[in-house]
C-alpha cells in the first residue's frame, strides 16, 4: 500500500497532480481529490512491485510517500474519490479501459458523481453508456453543454446583431447626423444621383432620403421617380404622388410635371384629368417644355377642359421652341387644322 506522509499544500497540488496522472495514466481532477489535504494511506492493498512504482511516481512529483507493508496497516484505505468529468479530453481518457486499468488496480472504482459532456454533433448517451460499462457504474448526473467555442461565438453574434440594429434605428431617427460620424461622409443629392445613374437605388435612396425628409425638392422628386418606377424600396403611385406633390408645392417644375403625368395615367390613385392640367399647367407657364406639351395634348383632346385648338397651338409652338420633338409635327398638323376650320 502506498501511503502520503505529508498533505501537499495548494500551492503545489496541481502541478504535482498533472505529472502524477501523466505517469499513472489518470484525469488529473481524480489525482487532484486524492492528494488535497492528504496524508496517510492512499490505495488500497496491492503488490509490493505496483505499490513501489507508485511511490517513486509521487516522490518524482514532489510527494512525500512511503510504501507500507499491509500487516502495518492502522487506518483504513481512503474512500474512492468522487470523480467529475469536465472536458471531452477527460471523458475520452475515461473510456479507454486499458489507461483505466492501470490505476483501477491500486484505486479502486471511482464513484463518478457528474459528467459534463460537450455536445460536439455526437451521440452523447452513447458515450455515456460506454463510459458506464469501463467503470462499472452508471453516471448519477450526465450535464451536456455546448461547446465554449461556441457559447462565446454565440454570444458575440449575439452582440454584434443588437449593434447593427441600435445603428439601424438611429440612423432611421437621425440620418444625417449618424452618417456623418459612423461614414465621414453627409448624404448629398449628387451623391445618390451618381449612383442611381450606376444602378445602386439603394444608395440614392440613402442619400435622397433624409434630404427630403428635410425639405429638399430635388431628393424628394427622385424618391418619387424610385417609387413610380419600382427601384427602392417597392412600386407605389401613391408613395410617388405623395414626393412629387412635396416637391410640386415647392415650386419644382419637374415635380409638377410628374404629379400631371401621375395624375393623367392613373393607377393606384385615381385618374384626375383636372388635376392632371392644373399641375401641367402650372409648370407649362413657367417655362417647362414637357409641360407645355403634355398641356397642349390636353387642350387638343379636351382632356380636363373644353377643346380649344387655338390654345393648343400656341402651346405647341412654345414646346417645339422648347426643344421637344413630338410638338413639331403636331403643330404643323394644327396649323392645317386651324386654316381649316378657323381655328375652332
Amino acid at each position: 500500500m502506498v501511503e502520503v506522509t505529508a498533505p501537499v499544500t495548494e500551492s503545489d497540488v496541481g502541478v504535482a497532480a498533472v505529472q502524477v496522472a501523466s505517469e499513472l495514466n489518470m484525469p488529473t481532477a481524480q489525482v487532484i481529490q486524492l492528494l488535497s489535504r492528504h496524508s496517510g494511506p492512499l490505495t488500497r492493498p496491492v503488490s509490493e512491485e505496483n505499490a513501489r512504482g507508485i511511490a517513486g511516481i509521487l516522490r518524482k512529483a514532489g510527494v512525500q510517500a512511503m510504501v507500507v507493508p499491509a500487516s502495518e496497516l492502522t487506518e483504513t484505505p481512503p474512500p474512492n474519490a468522487r470523480l467529475t468529468l469536465t472536458d471531452r479530453a477527460s471523458f475520452d481518457r475515461l473510456h479507454d479501459d486499458h489507461e483505466m486499468h492501470s490505476y483501477r488496480e491500486a484505486f479502486g472504482r471511482s464513484t463518478i458523481e457528474t459528467v459534463r459532456v460537450e455536445r460536439r454533433g455526437t451521440d452523447v448517451e452513447t458515450h455515456v453508456s460506454e463510459l458506464s460499462e469501463a467503470v462499472d457504474e452508471r453516471p448519477r448526473r450526465i450535464v451536456v453543454e455546448e461547446p465554449t467555442e461556441h457559447r462565446w461565438s454565440r454570444r458575440v453574434l449575439a452582440v454584434c446583431l443588437l449593434l447593427a440594429l441600435a445603428i439601424f434605428v438611429v440612423l432611421q431617427v437621425y440620418p444625417v447626423s449618424l452618417r456623418t460620424l459612423v461614414l465621414g461622409t453627409a448624404p448629398s443629392y449628387e451623391a445618390g444621383l451618381e449612383a442611381f445613374e450606376q444602378g445602386d437605388y439603394a444608395s440614392a435612396r440613402s442619400n435622397w432620403l433624409p434630404l427630403a425628409n428635410r425639405g429638399d425638392a430635388r431628393a424628394q422628386h427622385m424618391l418619387g421617380t424610385l417609387s413610380e418606377q419600382g427601384f427602392a424600396p417597392a412600386w407605389s403611385s401613391t408613395s410617388a404622388a405623395e414626393w412629387y406633390r412635396r416637391a410640386a408645392r415647392q415650386g419644382l417644375l419637374e415635380a409638377q410635371h410628374s404629379l400631371g403625368l401621375l395624375y393623367r395615367k392613373g393607377a393606384e390613385i385615381p385618374r384626375d384629368d383636372r388635376e392632371a392640367l392644373r399641375w401641367f399647367r402650372m409648370a407649362a407657364e413657367q417655362g417647362h417644355a414637357q409641360a407645355q406639351y403634355q398641356l397642349a395634348l390636353m387642350l387638343f383632346n379636351g382632356w380636363g377642359t373644353p377643346r380649344d385648338f387655338s390654345e393648343s397651338l400656341a402651346w405647341y409652338e412654345r414646346a417645339a421652341a422648347g426643344g421637344v420633338p413630338e410638338a413639331v409635327a403636331f403643330e404643323a398638323f394644327l396649323r392645317w387644322q386651324a386654316s381649316q376650320f378657323g381655328g375652332e
